[in-house]
């Protein structure tokens, strides 16, 4: 196990299309904005973090990269079953590292544009350990309200 991000995403066919276009061009800028250095899929030097209409794709870059944040608007058909509805489950190992807090920022704007149709949970703390997220996220969306807490009461 190690530091990580989960999140739940409603895959029933109900989910609001145009929120998750605007979901992934937020991540697109919180990207493109981040002082934190990015790079592709494994992390490598030389790699550009992915960023399309189809999704976003990122890790850290070289010693600073650990598990790729991969958020995509096609979801393979792996739903994960709570209180009846299927939802897909995803999860993001940082271990901390610098780029977490651009994986945060891009929760953030999910929880923003998808509400009710996702689920975040992590290993860290709101106060503390998602406060470079919560800086970034406001830093590139100044006019909406200060960030708050997306996440759900943990699961046992």
């Amino acid at each position: 196990m190690g530091y990580t991000h989960y999140w739940h995403r409603k895959v029933d066919g109900s989910e609001p299309i145009p929120f998750l276009a605007r979901t992934i061009a937020d991540m697109a800028e919180i990207i493109r904005r981040s002082p934190v250095p990015l790079a592709g899929l494994r992390g490598k030097p030389g790699t550009e973090p992915e960023t399309s209409e189809r999704g976003v794709v990122f890790n850290g870059l070289g010693d600073l990269s650990y598990e790729p944040f991969e958020f995509l608007i096609a979801l393979e058909n792996r739903p994960w079953e709570t209180d009846i509805e299927p939802w897909t489950l995803r999860f993001c190992k940082t271990e901390r590292k610098p780029y977490d807090a651009v994986v945060t920022a891009c929760l953030l704007a999910a929880k923003h544009h998808l509400g009710e149709y996702i689920r975040i949970w992590s290993d860290g703390e709101w106060g503390a350990d998602w406060r470079d997220g919560a800086d970034l996220y406001e830093l590139v969306f100044p006019e909406r309200a200060p960030a708050g807490c997306p996440l759900e009461p943990r699961r046992r």
